[in-house]
């Protein structure tokens, strides 16, 4: 029997690639939870709610890469994610939630200050697809500077709006959860002549479809 699988995506426009997947029958649903971690956290628990916890959500959609290493078109796998803005301003000092003492970096769903996708997922993808640490941001980090900071303290390899609401949501509910992006864009300058949104969703597309069929047993 199949899995019920969630596919969920921030807008339409990434929902209109992933739509030939969730076809009756396959036990796969998509789930547009808008942009931004507030967002798809709520849309995650209504849709909870409503049709009940799948066997596994797999979210995904486009990214913004902090290296070289994953460039435009190529697809990774999110082992872990944490919030990026989630902190304090020091005079000028930017600090993180747990930098500032504000938080407990082991406090459930977090561990190391990071929220780890479903262990035994990550391990399916491996091998397939590089895994990677993200960072989620509620403002797109556009200066070398804003990268670098994100590096530092947060050693983050990739940049999305709402994986890690996602896999806060998921965790708290015991859904397994894992994060399939596809590399739109280098984070940093936003030089928007070198992104490539539809070849990034292309590339997800045929990664998320090879995951399911591997999380099927096909």
């Amino acid at each position: 029997m199949n899995k019920t699988i969630v596919i969920a995506t921030a807008t339409e426009n990434e929902a209109d690639f992933f739509r030939q997947l969730a076809l009756p029958g396959r036990g796969v649903s998509l789930l547009v939870t808008g942009i931004g971690g507030v967002a798809s956290a709520w849309s995650t628990m209504n849709y909870f709610a409503i049709f009940g916890k799948p066997d596994m959500l797999i979210n995904t959609g486009i990214a913004g890469s902090f290296s070289e290493r994953w460039p435009v078109g190529s697809v990774v796998v999110t082992e872990s994610d944490t919030f990026g803005d989630l902190g304090i301003d020091d005079n000028g000092t930017l600090k993180t939630l747990f930098e500032a003492g504000l938080g407990n970096t082991d406090d459930f769903p977090f561990k190391g200050g990071r929220i780890y996708a479903d262990s035994p997922l990550v391990a399916m993808a491996r091998g397939s697809w590089p895994v990677v640490n993200g960072v989620t941001v509620n403002r797109v980090t556009g200066s070398e500077e804003g990268a670098k900071w994100l590096l530092s303290h947060l050693q983050a390899d990739i940049e999305t709006m709402e994986g890690a609401a996602l896999y806060y949501v998921c965790r708290r509910e015991s859904v397994p959860v894992l994060g399939i992006r596809a590399i739109s864009n280098m984070a940093g300058l936003r030089e928007r002549e070198k992104w490539d949104i539809k070849g990034a969703l292309a590339a997800a597309l045929t990664a998320v479809e090879e995951f399911i069929l591997k999380v099927n047993g096909r």
